[in-house]
């Protein structure tokens, strides 16, 4: 699939000099995600620098979308993609920029930290190659591949209602105990089936996601033990919400919701029912924080 984009000449206010030396540079960009994208490009509009950024541009699931950027000066521009909460390039990029989430064309740009109002997008550097007399071309594709260990990850992601990436949930555990705390959690698939699995290990006086994906009813249930303690008054482990069989060594179940929560159903490899903590993650919500402390 490929739509064509055209946009606008830039009026670039930099002398006869420097717009002598803009260029067009026609952009095309591939995304192998499940979901669309939405990609900014950051160019140098004058020779001493200059730098301007346009997005976002729009590039559907599994297609890709040609547009012109006029003005740019140089051989190399800088791109960026999101969709959710995945970013390319993954990490840190070549530099970074606060960008609003809604479209834009400004050659005012703050370097983070950023405001409430933008986010941080880290940009990759791309060379510029020639493409038919006065022209420029700079091809970029992206996907999940690029995203390493976050790979299959992304690649499970399902599309919102707008056709950009749901947010990656992220339940956060923050420790104070001695010896540190284990957990074990639970949650929903998109199949319908339960996974309930435990234990991991958070050190003292250390924060550790426990843990990442996409809850089929946007509900994640933990609990937490500390070895040779018991709970704190303040623990919210205290106030539990559901309940989930579990075995005292490491374990990974996946069942029915009422072979997995009732002990007298509970599976041999996890034959105790036992209470959790559950949050349910708000529409606007990717990151949920608990801790766990001893006094």
């Amino acid at each position: 699939m490929m739509r064509v984009l055209f946009l606008l000449s830039l009026l670039v206010f930099g002398g006869s000099a420097a717009e002598a030396q803009g260029r067009p540079v026609l952009m095309r960009l591939c995304n192998d995600a499940p979901f669309a994208v939405g990609v900014a490009a950051a160019y140098d509009t004058n020779p001493s620098g200059g730098r301007r950024a346009e997005g976002w541009f729009r590039v559907e699931a599994n297609a890709c979308l040609e547009g012109a950027l006029h003005g740019v000066v140089g051989d190399r521009m800088a791109l960026a993609a999101f969709s959710g909460t995945w970013q390319w390039p993954a990490g840190e990029g070549d530099f970074a920029h606060c960008l609003p989430a809604e479209g834009f064309n400004t050659g005012i740009l703050d370097s983070p930290p950023c405001g409430n109002a933008a986010r941080r997008v880290g940009f990759a550097t791309q060379g510029i190659r020639h493409f038919r007399q006065e022209w420029g071309v700079v091809d970029w594709r992206i996907g999940c591949g690029d995203l390493g260990a976050d790979a299959d990850l992304c690649a499970a992601t399902p599309a919102a209602i707008d056709g950009m990436a749901e947010p990656l949930r992220t339940v956060e555990l923050c420790v104070f105990a001695p010896g540190g705390a284990e957990v074990a959690t639970a949650a929903r698939e998109a199949s319908g089936f339960w996974l309930v699995s435990g234990w991991t290990h958070v050190e003292n006086e250390t924060c550790a996601p426990i843990w990442r994906g996409f809850p089929a009813d946007s509900l994640v249930h933990w609990m937490t033990r500390i070895p040779e303690y018991p709970l704190a008054e303040d623990d919210p482990q205290g106030f539990d919400d559901s309940a989930f069989c579990v075995a005292e060594g490491p374990f990974t179940v996946t069942a029915t919701s009422d072979r997995i929560s009732d002990e007298m159903y509970c599976p041999p490899e996890a034959p105790y029912a036992t209470g959790f903590t559950s949050y349910r993650f708000a529409r606007n919500v990717s990151h949920f924080q608990a801790f766990v402390r001893r006094r």
